[in-house]
């Protein structure tokens, strides 16, 4: 098309763009524990919720592109705006609607993710141990939830929405670059090991190769991007040093850190009324709260004792 970019680089920044629209269906991943028949069910979300994304999106395009011109779309801040104009009419606020319903469900999704990468990761110990605290009513990990929250109230004060995903999509495709290089290492080296969901090496060798063009290509359009990116990133590492380190003299130079900790605990568990993991289970055997209502952390235990 006349006017458009060829460059390696420039298209992996436009890959930022596009994926960061057509992502979401790695979220079913982190509800593996909480789901029965997980290797089925997993799998199928994944494959039809992508297909069906797919579609979606391609026929929506072409519908915009049937009736926008180029330029119109270069223009406008709200493509599918003018396009409910151009076509509804005086109903065209039904797809000012149809986008709200769209943002509340993709807020959702997002929410149970964030959430439940800190409960796991405070769960393993690589982060502070509150954050897997369970409601013993609503079987959700309450202080994960406010927790992602925060973040991302944060993330309101950065300038400008393209930069943010560009940001976003530059950690999102690093850390896919080294999970599934780990992934093939792993299959290789214990091909023994027992997978509930498993998928041909072919689909993880491809998913590599796009990573690292994903990763490698823009440090040459935009380097300052990916280095804030990188910045990001290393907000972990004092977590890190904090709870996943471990130093002789730890206890000794971080008892300000233990008390601090000891403190949020405590009101934590007040607050949301929650548990970890294995109080949750006595409640449940207690009769405390029902069986049907068990969530996150009695299905994650369950998990584990397969």
């Amino acid at each position: 098309m006349e006017g458009s970019v060829l460059h390696p680089s420039s298209i992996a920044l436009a890959f930022y763009s596009g994926m960061f629209a057509y992502s979401g269906c790695e979220v079913v991943t982190v509800a593996v524990e909480e789901v029965k028949n997980a290797s089925k069910v997993v799998t199928t979300a994944i494959v039809s919720g992508t297909l069906v994304c797919l579609i979606i999106y391609l026929l929506t395009n072409v519908a915009y592109y049937s009736v926008i011109t180029k330029q119109e779309i270069l223009a406008v801040p709200a493509v599918a705006v003018v396009f409910g104009i151009k076509t509804l009419g005086p109903m065209h606020w039904v797809i000012a609607l149809f986008v709200f319903v769209s943002v509340i469900g993709s807020m959702n999704s997002s929410v149970m993710q964030i959430s439940r990468y800190f409960y796991v990761a405070a769960r393993e110990g690589h982060l502070p141990r509150f954050l897997s605290l369970v409601s013993v009513h609503n079987m959700t990990p309450q202080p994960a939830i406010m927790l992602g929250g925060m973040i991302s109230c944060m993330f309101i004060y950065m300038s400008g929405i393209y930069q943010l995903m560009a940001y976003l999509q530059f950690v999102y495709w690093l850390n896919t670059l080294v999970v599934v290089a780990g992934l093939l290492w792993w299959r290789f080296k214990y091909p023994q090991k027992p997978r509930p969901i498993k998928f041909p090496v072919v689909f993880h060798v491809v998913l590599l190769l796009i990573s690292v063009f994903l990763v490698l290509m823009p440090f040459l359009q935009e380097p300052w991007i990916c280095l804030k990116g990188l910045i990001l990133m290393a907000t972990s590492i004092p977590f890190y040093l904090l709870f996943v380190v471990d130093w002789t003299r730890k206890r000794k130079f971080l008892k300000i850190v233990d008390r601090v900790h000891d403190f949020m605990n405590v009101n934590m568990q007040l607050l949301f009324t929650s548990v970890y993991a294995a109080e949750t289970k006595e409640h449940i055997e207690l009769g405390l709260v029902g069986e049907e209502s068990v969530g996150v952390s009695l299905l994650a235990e369950e998990h584990e004792d397969e």
